[in-house]
C-alpha cells in the first residue's frame, strides 16, 4: 500500500497506481476507499476499473460492511465528510455512473446476544472505530437505527412477536449510542429509531435473508 499512496502522491494522473491502491483496498474490505482509488483510475482504464466500480455501486456494496469486516475511521470519514463525498458522486457521474454517495452505512459486524441489547464483544472494534470517526468529524449529527428479522419469539403470536422485535430494535440502537457516548461523543449529536422488522432488505424467508435483516444503520441526521 505504501508504494501505491507513493506513485499517486508523486503523480496524481498515475492510474495504474489508483488502480493498484483500489486494489489493496478492496483487499482488506476498505470498499469506501477502493471505490475512491478506482475511481481515480477510471478516467484511462475503462475496463478493469470500470468493473469494480460497478460492482461496488451495485447495492451500494461500499457502504455495507458484513459479520467478519471491519468498517474503518478512515472510511467512514470519507463517507460522511461533504465535500469528499460531492468529490466521489462528482467522479461516479464522469466515469458514466448513475449513483451518488448517500451517507448511511449499514452494519452488519455489530452484533447481539439473541433476544437482547447486549453488545456482543466481537462488535468492540467496529464501535471504537465508529466513535474516532465521529470525534473527528466535529458537530455532525448521526441517527443511529436497529432492525431485525420477523421470527417470532418462542412461544408468542406473530402480532406480539413484531411488537417485542419493535422494542428490540429500539433498545439495541439505545445501546450503541450509550457506547458511543462514553466514548466522548456527545449524546446531543445522536438520534435512536427502531423499525424492528417493518424495513425488510429481503423478501425471502431464509437465514441469509434473516441475517441481512438484522443490522444497525447509521446515518447523517437531518
Amino acid at each position: 500500500m505504501f508504494h501505491h499512496k507513493e506513485a499517486v502522491r508523486i503523480k496524481p494522473d498515475f492510474t495504474i497506481g489508483w488502480y493498484g491502491l483500489g486494489q489493496t483496498y478492496s483487499k482488506s474490505s476498505r470498499f469506501p476507499l477502493a471505490l475512491e482509488a478506482y475511481l481515480k483510475a477510471c478516467h484511462e482504464d475503462k475496463t478493469d476499473a470500470w468493473k469494480k466500480i460497478e460492482a461496488l455501486l451495485k447495492n451500494n456494496r461500499f457502504t455495507v460492511t458484513e459479520s467478519g469486516q471491519i468498517m474503518d475511521k478512515e472510511s467512514l470519514i470519507m463517507l460522511f465528510d461533504k465535500n469528499r463525498r460531492a468529490d466521489i458522486t462528482k467522479m461516479i457521474s464522469e466515469c458514466g455512473f448513475r449513483a451518488s454517495v448517500v451517507p448511511a452505512i449499514t452494519f452488519r459486524n455489530i452484533l447481539f446476544d439473541t433476544a437482547s441489547a447486549d453488545i456482543k464483544p466481537v462488535s468492540i472494534p467496529q464501535l471504537n472505530e465508529i466513535g474516532e470517526a465521529l470525534k473527528a468529524l466535529g458537530d455532525l449529527k448521526i441517527k443511529i437505527s436497529g432492525h431485525t428479522d420477523r421470527r417470532p419469539f418462542k412461544g408468542h403470536a406473530q402480532k406480539q412477536s413484531d411488537r417485542m422485535n419493535m422494542e428490540l430494535s429500539q433498545k439495541r440502537a439505545e445501546s450503541v449510542a450509550r457506547y458511543l457516548v462514553n466514548m466522548v461523543v456527545s449524546e446531543q449529536r445522536i438520534i435512536t429509531a427502531g423499525y424492528g422488522p417493518s424495513r425488510p432488505v429481503a423478501h425471502d424467508n431464509t437465514p441469509e435473508a434473516y441475517t441481512q435483516h438484522r443490522r444497525v444503520v447509521i446515518e447523517m441526521a437531518e
